[in-house]
């Protein structure tokens, strides 16, 4: 079409599940990448309308009662161009900050196709006064990627941002369904449970182990960030 841009552009939304969990050493920095992220917020605004869904969507407050608004929230992701993205460790003993951004810059920078440019937003999370951890992803993606491929990077309270919202139950969920893998905790009957079974249908998945295939690109990590230098990901996003 004539005036449209040909750059192809996409909205990061990352979120963790664990990073403050008591005696658990694992952490996922999960959330999604999408290219028409407006609308998929509109239509999450409308299924809080008509669920009348006043509250925060977060993984850890899922309860029956709620269950219809947070498989309808799956649903409108499902039906939209969204990528799940995620990367998973156990944290090293006194690891900060710098390790979760670390791995959120891992997330982004796995996921960013050749020739892309990016916005990601991100949860808020405690660092030195010195240090805002959105300068530090962007910089860090950008020097090993060698380009310009993160135009922006924000921290926001999860609170006004839906599609954080939408990050805290992917990064929850991956969680949820490592753990009970592992025979540590959950169940399927429950209703986290069942979010999360609903979550695997809609993105056609049997679990949430690593993969890169279709819509999901879920990793575990396994040794420190690659040197610069290394070769642009790709996302496989179409």
């Amino acid at each position: 079409m004539s005036g449209e841009a040909r750059t192809p552009t996409s909205t990061f939304y990352l979120d963790d599940s664990g990073v403050l969990a008591a005696g658990s050493r694992l952490l996922v920095i999960a959330g999604i990448k999408i290219r028409r992220h407006g609308k998929l917020m509109r239509e999450i605004r409308h299924i809080r309308d008509k669920a009348d869904f006043r509250r925060e969507f977060k993984f850890s407050e899922i309860n029956k009662g709620s269950l219809s608004a947070y498989y309808a929230m799956i649903e409108a992701l499902a039906d939209s161009d969204a990528h799940l993205i995620a990367c998973v460790a156990k944290r090293p003993h006194n690891s900060g900050w710098r390790f979760y951004g670390s791995l959120t810059s891992q997330v982004v920078r796995g996921n960013v196709n050749r020739g892309e440019l990016v916005g990601v937003l991100m949860d808020t999370i405690s660092t030195p006064q010195h240090v805002a951890l959105e300068d530090v992803v962007r910089g860090r993606v950008n020097r090993e990627l060698k380009s310009t491929s993160v135009v922006t990077a924000v921290c926001l309270d999860s609170r006004c941002s839906d599609g954080l919202q939408v990050a805290d139950l992917i990064a929850g969920a991956i969680g949820f369904d490592r753990r009970r893998t592992a025979g540590e905790s959950g169940k399927v009957t429950s209703a986290k449970g069942r979010v999360v079974e609903r979550l695997k249908s809609a993105f056609d998945v049997p679990d949430l182990g690593d993969r890169r295939t279709g819509r999901v690109n879920i990793h575990t990590w396994k040794e420190p960030p690659p040197p610069r230098g290394e070769p642009q990901g790709d996302a496989r996003y179409v």
